[in-house]
Order: C-alpha cells, then sequence, then structure tokens
C-alpha cells in the first residue's frame, strides 16, 4: 500500500507540474538598448514589438497599420499627440491569443530609427491584467501564465535563502506601481518595462537632492515624436523593502500633467530597466501583488 500512495503521488506530482509547464508560456526576448522586444503577430503581420507595461492597451505603428479617427488625444510623459487614430486588433505571441485588443495607431518611425530595427508596435499592461508576468533580464526570458496562482518556479524558488519582496500594488496606467524609500520617506512609483531609464517628476528634485548628482544630458523619446534633452542624475540610496538599488540614471522632468491625465494614483515617478534589471521579477496583474527576487550579485542587503 504505501509503495502505491508514494508512486500515485510521484505520478500526481509529475502530472501537476507537467500541467504548469504546460500553461506557462516561455518567451525569448531581445533587448533594443534597454527596452524588451518580443515577436509577435498583430492583424496578420509579424515582426518586432515592445512589450510595455506603462501603456494601458496598445500602440501600433502607423506605417504598417490603420485605424479610425478617434476624438481624443495620446498622452505620454513628454506630451500629448493630437488626431489620432485607433482600432481592435488579434494579437498573437507564441502560442498566446488576444482576440479584440485596443490599440492607438501612431506614427512610430522615430523610434525605429532610434533602435535600429522595424517596431511594429507596443503591447500594454492591461493586456496582461489576468495574467502573471516573470521577467529575467540575464537569460533575456519571459514567461506568462493566464489565471496562474502560483508563483513559484525555478527562477522563483520557493525555498530559498534569498530574500524576496512581496507587495500588493494598484494600477498606474494599466502599470503596477510599487513603494520604494530614499532616506526615511516612502514614495510611490510606476513599474514601466518600457523606460530606459527612471523619470521623477520635477517637484521633487529638492526632496531627492541628497541622494543624486547630476551628471549629464540625455534625449528622451516618446510616442510624441518630441525629443527633449534633459539632464540625467544618478539616484543613489533607494531602497525597496530594507534591499539596496545601485545606483540607476534617472531624469527630472515635470509629471503633473501625465499624473492627471492617466488613471490610478499619483505617483512620484517611473522606474524602468534602470531598476527592474537588477530584480528577479514576477508581477501577478490578477491578483495585483508583486514579488522581486534578491538583486543581481554583488549587491548587498543592509
Amino acid at each position: 500500500m504505501k509503495v502505491r500512495t508514494s508512486l500515485f503521488c510521484a505520478l500526481f506530482l509529475f502530472l501537476t507540474t507537467s500541467h504548469l509547464q504546460a500553461l506557462r508560456i516561455s518567451i525569448p526576448f531581445k533587448l533594443a538598448d534597454k527596452m524588451i522586444i518580443l515577436s509577435a503577430t498583430v492583424n496578420g503581420k509579424s515582426g518586432n514589438f515592445i512589450l510595455d507595461t506603462g501603456i494601458p492597451h496598445a500602440v501600433l505603428n502607423a506605417a504598417y497599420f490603420n485605424g479610425q479617427k478617434v476624438d481624443r488625444v495620446y498622452s505620454s510623459v513628454l506630451g500629448t499627440t493630437p488626431k489620432i487614430k485607433a482600432t481592435h486588433a488579434k494579437v498573437e505571441v507564441k502560442s498566446l491569443r488576444w482576440k479584440w485588443v485596443y490599440a492607438e495607431v501612431l506614427p512610430l518611425e522615430h523610434l525605429e530609427k532610434t533602435k535600429g530595427m522595424p517596431i511594429l508596435g507596443l503591447l500594454g499592461g492591461r493586456m496582461l491584467r489576468n495574467y502573471m508576468l516573470w521577467i529575467d533580464y540575464e537569460q533575456e526570458l519571459i514567461w506568462l501564465e493566464k489565471d496562474g496562482d502560483q508563483w513559484e518556479t525555478s527562477f522563483f524558488p520557493l525555498h530559498s535563502d534569498e530574500s524576496l519582496i512581496e507587495q500588493r500594488f494598484h494600477f498606474k496606467n494599466g502599470s503596477p506601481s510599487v513603494k520604494v524609500k530614499l532616506g526615511d520617506t516612502s514614495y510611490p512609483f510606476s513599474l514601466d518595462t518600457g523606460a530606459e531609464t527612471n523619470i521623477i517628476d520635477s517637484k521633487y528634485r529638492s526632496a531627492f537632492a541628497p541622494f543624486f548628482n547630476l551628471e549629464r544630458q540625455k534625449v528622451l523619446t516618446s510616442f510624441t515624436q518630441k525629443a527633449d534633452r534633459i539632464t540625467s542624475t544618478l539616484i543613489y540610496d533607494m531602497k525597496v523593502d530594507g534591499i539596496s538599488c545601485q545606483p540607476m540614471i534617472s531624469t527630472f522632468l515635470s509629471l503633473s500633467d501625465w499624473n492627471t491625465s492617466t488613471k490610478g494614483p499619483k505617483v512620484a515617478g517611473i522606474l524602468g530597466y534602470e531598476f527592474l534589471h537588477q530584480f528577479r521579477v514576477c508581477i501577478d496583474f490578477k491578483s495585483r501583488v508583486l514579488y522581486l527576487g534578491r538583486p543581481q550579485k554583488g549587491f548587498v542587503d543592509q
């Protein structure tokens, strides 16, 4: 009886593990500068798409897609784009399918030029509202699982000596937010896989002064085709749940209009690649829980 029970348990665990692996889709990506580029097919057209949790839906390149004119503007941190078009799209990423995705159609030629490759569009955060997302920058892999309830994987082991950060979050413009500390003060920041540098609302410039040194000028571009040369800096001593981050390239920019025009609570800024690549990341969009693994080797808890 014990032998049969052991065999049954082993078979059950094997089938359960196999089932979870079948549901959890592994998707390779490549980095264009610091942006995650996925291979996807939209309305039958295949090519490069940016995974951008900082936008709510999808954005399609007007050079490849068309839409109907809509009476609204597109808002980004660098301003607005009037007279946009919109459509609904069928999106395919490996074996995953989204049949009716709202998408705005904008000119993205300037983005293609800066990245040196054709970019058909961007896939936003609300597409993932029923998914768990794992990001491994080191291996250049993401995993997606619909309606998942197990964040533990070989990438995120349950029994580990490593520290694990777990935070419940609110959505800001379809993107999860995280609380971080500078000094003794906690600030909410939106997480954006499409942001190559961190952006901090310029109204916090004085409060953050002890934690940065001005370094250089950087050109920021967005879907508005506008290019701004803005002073960038290195932010020091940012911590998330007691774990110190490495110095991160950040820029100060007024986020007042963006904070007001986008849904969700106001945030002090946006954390992108500079923050995210230091961690093993798991975002449970459905349950609104963020998991961050210990930073890469060389970083020490304090």
